[in-house]
């Protein structure tokens, strides 16, 4: 059996509609198949949150069977956030902005206080916060 029909024949299952297939090929080839075994399961597991029972498809004409991008879709939104995703490195660029304007700050501020020994230091130190923020931000 292919796996496309085998497929067919367990959305079907799963809406509650009448297989295309005998049920018990259906099931052999689950039995065989690891790739439809994940899919199958993996459709079983598709619920609606906010009722927590499984999804039923009501049909009212024929159209593009969707399951596959509802299952993709659910695996994307399951799946937790990458190491250094777009919002982590947003967050460093972040701090390496303010520290730059700390540093910026500190430099005025020398000119003004003719460059006190506090105030050098500050600047060194913010300086190399600065340094490292950005570096780690890039990776």
């Amino acid at each position: 059996m292919r796996c496309e029909v085998a497929r067919e024949a367990l959305s079907a299952r799963v809406d509650g509609e009448r297989e295309t297939v005998p049920s018990a090929r259906v099931d052999e080839h689950v039995a065989g198949c690891a790739d439809c075994a994940q899919w199958y399961q993996a459709l079983q597991r598709f619920t609606i949150p906010e009722i927590g029972e499984p999804l039923r498809v009501v049909r009212g004409d024929e159209g593009p069977d969707l399951v596959e991008m509802m299952i993709a879709a659910r695996a994307d939104t399951a799946a937790p956030p990458a190491r250094g995703s777009e919002s982590s490195s947003r967050t460093w660029w972040l701090m390496a902005g303010g520290a730059a304007f700390a540093s910026g700050a500190l430099a005025v501020s020398m000119v003004v206080t003719h460059g006190s020994v506090v105030t050098i230091c500050l600047f060194v130190a913010a300086m190399l916060v600065t340094v490292g923020l950005t570096v780690r931000a890039r990776r």
